[in-house]
């Protein structure tokens, strides 16, 4: 459970988008797309760079896969259902690009 820690944040961005969804907390709206601009274009340059992947791929206690992966799904269908199209969307595709880049370094583990 050391991973849990390095995982933190993303749980607590899935509260929020939770709060936000369920409870109308309409405040968080502005700082939420803020977050997932930023975690999106974070994710497209780690995708992208080779030296990040390496650096990535030397992670000492990385979070396991399928728990990024329940974390992205509830925030899709958190956001897709209080009808927050754009935000959604937005995290579908930090999903996809962390799918891939989860790929890339297997592939690289393989070698």
């Amino acid at each position: 459970m050391r991973w849990f820690k390095q995982a933190l944040l993303d749980l607590i961005v899935t509260l929020a988008i939770l709060l936000l969804a369920a409870a109308h907390f309409t405040w968080l709206e502005i700082p939420l797309m803020v977050y997932t601009v930023f975690v999106f274009l974070m994710k497209l340059v780690g995708w992208s760079n080779r030296e990040l992947l390496r650096r990535m791929k030397k992670a000492p206690v990385p979070a396991p896969d399928w728990f990024y992966h329940l974390l992205y799904a509830v925030n899709v269908i958190a956001l897709g259902a209080s009808q927050r199209w754009i935000t959604s969307m937005f995290w579908a595709l930090i999903w996809l690009v962390s799918w891939l880049i989860s790929r890339k370094l297997q592939s690289r583990k393989a070698k």
